[in-house]
This record gives C-alpha cells, structure tokens and sequence, in this order.
C-alpha cells in the first residue's frame, strides 16, 4: 500500500509540473496574440506614412522571435502534455466501454462520474492549449491579409515599397507552434486524436464481441457434445 501511495504522489507531482508548464505556454502565447492584434489594428486604422509601417516591421520581427523563443523552449512540455492526455483519455474511455459492454446496465456510476470528470478534465486541456495556438496563428495570417490589402489601395511609392518589404518578411518568418516539430499545435491535431482514438475503439470493441461470441459457441459445442455422449450412454444401457 505504500508502495502504491508514493506512486501515486510521484504521477501526481509530475502532472502538477506538466500543467503548471503548459499554463506558463499559454500565457506567453496569449501574449505573443495581443502583440499580434495590436499590430493588425494598427494596419487597419493608422497607417498613412511609409515610417509607421516601418514601426510595425520592427514590431512584428521581435514578435517573431520571441514566438520562435517560447516554441524552442516548450515543446518537449507540449508534446509531454498531448501524449499523456491521448493515453489517458484513450484509456479511461475504453475502461468506460468495457464496463457497459460486460456489465451493461449494472455499472457503477462512481467509477463512470469519476472517469468522465477526467476525461472532460483532460480534453479541456488539450483544446485549451490547441485554441491558444491556433487563433495566434491565424492572427499572426491576418497580419498578412492586412498588408495586402493595404498594397492595392495605397498610391504612395515609398509606403508601397515598405509593404512590399513587410510582406516578404511575412512570407519567410511564419509563426507557428508546434510539439518539437513532430506536429502543429491547431485543430488538425485534435481531428487526428479523435481519427486515431475511434479507430483504436473500433478495433477493440470487435475484438471484444469477437472473443465474446467464440465464448458462447464454445459453450455450445460443449452443451451438444454433452447431450450426444449421454444419449450414446442411455442408449448402450437400453441395449444390455
């Protein structure tokens, strides 16, 4: 029982430090977005004279940066976090499954509030973290739309010729966050959660029926071969 108890405490304080990271993550990406805003409302509304755009070049390549920083130095936490929630919520769904396929209407319903709370738990931190990224990169895409649109409507030579520099730096300096370059951190990666998670139940809950069902017809086979050797049986004794 000790043994389980400190168990349990080392998971505990591990998951504790997980969160605690990615709460950091988000923090700094939600900050990373309203830089972002600020600049696309600057765009949208204030500029006029090639030098404010010339601010926001400044502005969005130090953004860039720091986007590129808090990615580099998150993302073995990131991917830490996405895999531990894909687990756990993939187990504690299939126990889910099993318990009402072998018990059926008899379960607990401790055990299913229990395991649904940290599934709904577990899911929300993967969203949270994936809807944090996703919308600063689409504000960092808007940022782009913004520029172009300022490149048609603008006569000016030399504010032109500052747009035409922005969108270039736009072009090779993307922000995007990802789980140490294996995947993107939008909602691609929770379609593909939930792709792999459905396939995988799939699979399980016919693997289950399957053993199931040969269950059953073994117990048949044996049920007739009973009945045929104690037919054989009366039938030798009527005979002597």
């Amino acid at each position: 029982m000790y043994k389980y108890d400190l168990t349990f405490a080392a998971m505990f304080v591990m998951d504790s430090t997980i969160y605690l990271a990615q709460i950091h993550f988000m923090f700094l990406v939600m900050s990373v977005r309203e830089h972002l805003s600020y600049i696309n409302r600057r765009l949208e509304y204030s500029v006029g004279r090639n030098y404010e755009v010339m601010v926001q070049v400044e502005h969005h390549a130090g953004i860039v940066n720091v986007a590129r920083l808090v990615n580099e130095a998150y993302s073995v936490q990131v991917l830490t976090t996405v895999t531990s929630v894909f687990i756990l919520v993939t187990t504690f769904t299939f126990i889910l499954l099993q318990d009402f396929i072998h018990r059926g209407q008899n379960f607990e319903v401790v055990k299913v509030v229990a395991f649904s709370s940290w599934i709904i738990f577990l899911a929300w931190r993967l969203y949270s973290c994936v809807y944090v990224c996703e919308s600063t990169t689409s504000k960092a895409n808007e940022t782009a739309h913004l520029v172009h649109g300022l490149m048609r409507y603008t006569k000016d030579a030399l504010l032109l010729n500052e747009l035409k520099q922005f969108s270039l730096q736009l072009l090779h300096s993307r922000i995007q966050f990802t789980a140490c370059g294996l995947f993107p951190l939008d909602y691609s990666l929770i379609h593909s959660i939930v792709a792999a998670s459905t396939m995988y139940f799939i699979i399980q809950i016919q693997f289950q029926l399957s053993s199931k069902t040969s269950c059953v017809n073994t117990c048949d086979i044996d049920l007739e071969q009973c009945i045929i050797l104690f037919n054989s049986t009366n039938s030798d004794d009527v005979i002597n």
